[in-house]
């Protein structure tokens, strides 16, 4: 019962208090890091999304280009399975 606790206000804390105290916030800690490890898992599947949709407006721009002839280059050959 030597130690203090931050908010006593100056009187002792049983070890039982101090254990519950610990359990409170590891439980906090552990909610705040499954929150936020939901969170970037929302934010990588919106960055594959855009990923997506820039690769697909890209090709749905390159593809007039290479129904002409325009763009000979080995790398645009799977530009027409990015169609919709």
């Amino acid at each position: 019962m030597k130690r203090r606790h931050l908010f006593d206000h100056g009187y002792p804390v049983t070890s039982a208090t101090q254990i519950a105290g610990s359990v409170v916030l590891l439980a906090v800690a552990r909610h705040s890091v499954r929150l936020s490890k939901e969170r970037l898992a929302g934010s990588h599947a919106t960055l594959v999304n855009t990923c997506l949709s820039l690769l697909k407006a890209r090709g749905r721009a390159l593809l007039p280009a290479l129904s002409q002839g325009a763009l000979p280059h080995a790398g645009v050959a799977a530009l027409p399975q990015l169609r919709e």
